[in-house]
């Protein structure tokens, strides 16, 4: 239970973190790019790698990712797809 408490402030931390950077650059994408990377970096380093693939920084089909993106309608959002690639 002390680890899901642990596990559960440091990503809620780092998407508020993720969120605020995004807004405060007005939505810049290479912003949002750097936010995704340290998004993918910290979940990485959390995960077990018998239950979770390794994240990666842009939304991708067969990957595990957690990426703030903007729709075609700008409407902005956080994407999150994890898994195990057999």
């Amino acid at each position: 239970n002390r680890e899901r408490t642990a596990l559960k402030a440091a990503v809620l931390n780092r998407l508020v973190q993720g969120v605020l950077m995004a807004i405060k650059s007005s939505f810049d994408a290479a912003t949002i790019l750097a936010e995704n990377t340290v998004n993918a970096a910290l979940l990485s380093g959390l995960r077990d790698p018998a239950k979770c693939d390794a994240f990666v920084a842009a939304p991708a089909a067969d990957k595990c990712y957690c990426s703030w993106e903007t729709d075609e309608e700008g409407n902005f959002y956080l994407h999150v797809q994890v898994g195990l690639t057999v």
